[in-house]
């Protein structure tokens, strides 16, 4: 349960780093790009955890994507790119969700076992 509480840590600091450098207006879509290069590293940094599960790969992945979307977000709403960015965020926040409720169910049975 503690690798766990330490993979939500870790999304919520890369989440409010990312947010606050969108939102103070320095970052670029060079960096959105190279911050999607960055997702093996950071899978690979999980890896080091006690979690030993497939589910932590698809939880960095929609919470890239969440984050890439995100500023897109932040510009003209009646632009034809909002909606799509709007659909793409709100999918990969309910596969977010999933996959983190999958994953507490998991690691709850194996802690019982």
């Amino acid at each position: 349960m503690k690798s766990l509480a330490r993979l939500l840590i870790s999304h919520v600091f890369i989440s409010i780093f990312v947010t606050f450098f969108l939102l103070s207006g320095h970052i670029e879509h060079p960096f959105l790009i190279i911050f999607l290069l960055f997702l093996p590293v950071l899978n690979k940094g999980q890896r080091f955890q006690k979690i030993q599960s497939k589910k932590i790969r698809l939880l960095n992945a929609s919470l890239c994507f969440i984050l890439v979307s995100f500023p897109q977000l932040l510009t003209n709403p009646m632009d034809w790119r909002y909606l799509v960015f709007l659909i793409i965020c709100i999918i990969f926040s309910l596969v977010y969700f999933y996959t983190l409720y999958q994953l507490f169910k998991e690691v709850n049975q194996k802690s019982l076992i």
